[in-house]
């Protein structure tokens, strides 16, 4: 299906590509149709790489190039030839020292005054951003930039839910007096495009907590 002059077949550079957003993206874009141009940090990480290579069409439509933020000039190669990038590939600070387990409480006071004031967390499924990204890539008329967000439940919502649901994890009993209000990231830019959410709040958490489970991450009783 073709939209606004969009042509399937495109090919399209994915930077950062076995990243959580960029593996899904790539996965997506093939699914479509798509030739990927994808970047990674370094091609002799094994697992990333057999990763993207064992996606439906990789075999056929998937280019891996070797790219490091840190040197633009290495994302030529992988750009060269696309009619479309999506940037989702971020910094990494190789030779950090440091820990973000810092055990001072202020650090938790700080965020908890943040909290108190924007109240809300936006929450997205990766489903919906990697569409989100196609959508307003397929339509040649977008400009701009989007906030997108699904649902933006306070964190006290969140908690009660996981509570109600999934007795057996243990919620932090500090984040069940969080702020009942909360702002909302503003999504109607993009829905008035056109733009439909597929999954809601329940949905997100439900597939974030099987995902723990599937991964060892969380208990399962």
């Amino acid at each position: 299906m073709e939209q606004e002059g969009f042509s399937n077949y495109t090919k399209v550079c994915v930077t950062g590509g076995s990243g959580y957003i960029g593996s899904w993206l790539v996965k997506k874009l093939l699914q479509k149709g798509h030739t990927v141009h994808a970047t990674l940090r370094n091609l002799d990480e094994k697992p990333k790489v057999e990763l993207l290579r064992s996606l439906p069409n990789a075999d056929t439509r998937l280019v891996l190039f070797q790219a490091d933020m840190y040197n633009p000039t290495e994302f030529e190669p992988a750009i060269r030839g696309c009619q479309y990038v999506f940037h989702v590939a971020t910094p990494m600070q190789h030779d950090s020292q440091s820990s973000q387990l810092t055990g001072n409480l202020s650090c938790y006071a700080g965020l908890r005054f943040l909290q108190e004031l924007l109240g809300s967390v936006p929450l997205l499924h990766i489903d919906d951003v990697c569409e989100a990204h196609i959508f307003c890539m397929e339509k040649r008329s977008l400009r701009g930039r989007f906030l997108c967000s699904a649902v933006d439940p306070t964190i006290q919502e969140i908690a009660n839910y996981y509570q109600e649901n999934y007795p057996q994890l243990k919620i932090i009993p500090e984040v069940m007096g969080g702020p009942k209000r909360g702002s909302s990231c503003d999504s109607m830019k993009l829905m008035e495009m056109g733009f439909q959410y597929k999954y809601d709040m329940k949905k997100i958490l439900d597939d974030s907590v099987d995902s723990g489970f599937r991964l060892g991450a969380l208990p399962l009783n």
